[in-house]
């Protein structure tokens, strides 16, 4: 039995407890509802998957630039000119100093994969933390099927290939 002088706090109490109780009850839905086990296995992978993606292919398309500019820089011949010859130097010279953006989307790219290495790690953490019950099951969410058809550009080794597509056309 609860003493009468006691009874304000102790019931304060509970009702503190309870709902505290209750908010974790709601945090925890919350986060299953982020499916965690989703975020980690599949989503997380893929965004630096397509992270890498793009600093292999910007890099490729900025060397493919440089080289053709150099190409055009190099075939002029020496007769051309002087204003003319000019010309051409000062445009390719801009083409090099323009494909400096490379190395710079390289820099912020690697800074957002870093932030999502982090976010993994938490991810990781908050499930060890909760428990199984917040692994998710391995079917998709309805709305990321959809998603998937409108999902932009294949991996390098996924997707078709343009000789597939090519030959498809072909077929017709």
């Amino acid at each position: 039995m609860v003493p009468e002088n006691l009874r304000g706090k102790v019931d304060t109490l509970y009702q503190e407890v309870w709902g505290l109780a209750r908010d974790i009850v709601q945090a925890r839905a919350q986060i299953a509802e982020l499916r965690p086990g989703a975020l980690k296995r599949d989503d997380l992978p893929r965004a630096i998957e397509e992270m890498n993606e793009i600093v292999r292919t910007t890099e490729s398309a900025s060397n493919a630039i440089m080289e053709s500019a150099e190409a055009i820089t190099s075939a002029m011949p020496e007769n051309i000119d002087g204003e003319f010859r000019e010309v051409i130097q000062n445009s390719c010279q801009n083409i090099f100093e323009s494909c400096a953006f490379q190395d710079l989307t390289g820099q912020r790219i690697g800074k957002v994969m870093s932030t999502l290495q982090l976010i993994d790690e938490h991810l990781a953490g908050l499930q060890e933390l909760l428990g199984a019950e917040f692994e998710d099951p391995e079917a998709p969410a309805p709305e990321e099927e959809e998603a998937d058809l409108l999902a932009g550009p294949a991996l390098e080794g996924e997707g078709n290939s343009q000789d597939d597509i090519d030959a498809l056309f072909d077929s017709l």
